[in-house]
């Protein structure tokens, strides 16, 4: 897994993921799973059938904390889903906000 890394808090809400794959095999499909909890039953994101390493979800994820894992299938079958990592969402950092003041 390579982004979002884990943990993170990032302000980017576009659903970027990327990954490695194993360099000893070659894979025909990827599978990528986005949840709000650990056990994976509350699913914001079931990609199965991905052809490459890299995905981006066309809507934003709402602000939350989430899981992401993925898996590889080829021939040979499917395998394991890797670890699972969390990231979590926020709204952009606020800078600080000026008022203009008159001099008496």
């Amino acid at each position: 897994i390579v982004y979002p890394a884990w943990p993170m808090i990032t302000s980017y809400t576009g659903g970027a993921f990327g990954w490695r794959s194993r360099a000893a095999v070659t894979e025909d499909l990827n599978s990528l799973q986005v949840a709000r909890d650990f056990l994976f039953t509350d699913l914001v994101l079931d990609a199965p059938a991905l052809t490459n390493t890299q995905f981006t979800s066309a809507a934003p994820l709402p602000d939350d904390a989430y899981f992401w894992r993925v898996r590889a299938a080829n021939d040979g079958g499917t395998g394991p889903w890797s670890a699972v990592w969390s990231f979590t969402t926020a709204p952009p950092a606020m800078g600080p906000t000026l008022t203009p003041t008159t001099r008496p």
